[in-house]
């Protein structure tokens, strides 16, 4: 405990320091990554990184949820509890763009609003995994994003 106080001088520091890092994490896995292949499936890998399908996601599931418990009380951790959810909605923004770029969704889409339903939908999916894994597998996860993305496609 006495370490952890050298450097960090309230437990809201700590967790603060912890959603940088877990913010971080996350850009470096995505920039690692080598979108081939269908475009279709590389915007489903892109997000299936926010899913705790492994332990390191897992980990950062759980950081995010005490943090999340934490922002919920503590006004000081708002603007970053912010900056987290508007980093999950650019991500699914940018997957409905890049289906209306590649010609894959329908050209009157409510951008918007499914960019809103699909935020919703990866929270969802990773808070249900992360709570009963079991019952959602990775298939299963990998098969509902899919399915919500070709049902955004041109008719």
């Amino acid at each position: 405990m006495g370490s952890m106080r050298h450097y960090f001088s309230s437990q809201l520091e700590l967790f603060s320091f912890a959603m940088h890092l877990f913010l971080d994490r996350i850009v470096e896995r995505i920039q690692r990554m080598s979108f081939e292949g269908p475009p279709l499936d590389s915007l489903v890998l892109l997000l299936l990184q926010f899913i705790p399908l492994d332990e390191e996601r897992r980990l950062e599931m759980d950081v995010w949820l005490a943090f999340m418990a934490k922002a919920t009380v503590h006004e000081e951790l708002k603007p970053l509890s912010d900056k987290l959810h508007s980093g999950l909605y650019d991500s699914a923004h940018y997957v409905v763009q890049a289906l209306l770029s590649e010609g894959l969704a329908h050209p009157g889409l409510d951008v918007e609003f499914e960019s809103q339903r699909l935020h919703a939908l990866v929270d969802g999916l990773a808070l249900q995994h992360m709570l009963q894994p079991d019952t959602l597998p990775p298939e299963r996860i990998r098969e509902l994003l899919t399915r919500h993305l070709r049902g955004l496609e041109r008719e």
